[in-house]
């Protein structure tokens, strides 16, 4: 939280110079402390086009994001259940197999859309879901570690 404060406080005027070590650097803290969804936001800050009219607005966008997220955490006692899930997904907390075999199913017509993205030695897949007639979203995760099987998580986004 002091880390975004800092990068307000000092104005983003100099963000475009920061290094992807800068970025990196606070992505492997969120690594270490188990919230790997917040090491990605933040990744993805080094990924923006600071060259393109407007970054600012992307910037302070995808920082706000991260803000709420952090912010929100500690207060998910207060939170709805629903928005307690997105804040909990964000983080990088993720359903237990168990649990997610004993929640009832939605029976519908999906149509997909599928990403792939590499990290170090994970592979994370990415398929997203909208049921037709539920109006319902869907992410389906699978994890692969270099020499291991996949896990499949699956995660059912509120309208």
């Amino acid at each position: 939280m002091t880390w975004i404060k800092d990068i307000v406080r000092n104005g983003i005027i100099n963000i475009p110079e920061k290094t992807y070590q800068f970025w990196d650097g606070m992505a492997k803290r969120m690594v270490d402390a188990q919230a790997p969804g917040l090491a990605g936001m933040i990744r993805g800050l080094a990924s923006i086009n600071y060259f393109k009219e407007g970054w600012q607005t992307n910037f302070l966008d995808a920082l706000l994001n991260i803000y709420l997220i952090a912010k929100g955490y500690p207060n998910n006692d207060s939170l709805d259940p629903l928005l307690m899930q997105d804040v909990r997904n964000s983080i990088g907390f993720t359903i237990n197999q168990d649990e997610l075999r004993q929640q009832q199913g939605v029976n519908d017509i999906w149509l997909a859309g599928k990403q792939i993205s590499d990290d170090d030695n994970l592979t994370v897949e990415r398929n997203w879901l909208y049921g037709i007639n539920s109006n319902q979203y869907a992410l389906v995760l699978q994890f692969i570690v270099r020499g291991q099987g996949a896990d499949v998580l699956v995660d059912s986004l509120p309208n």
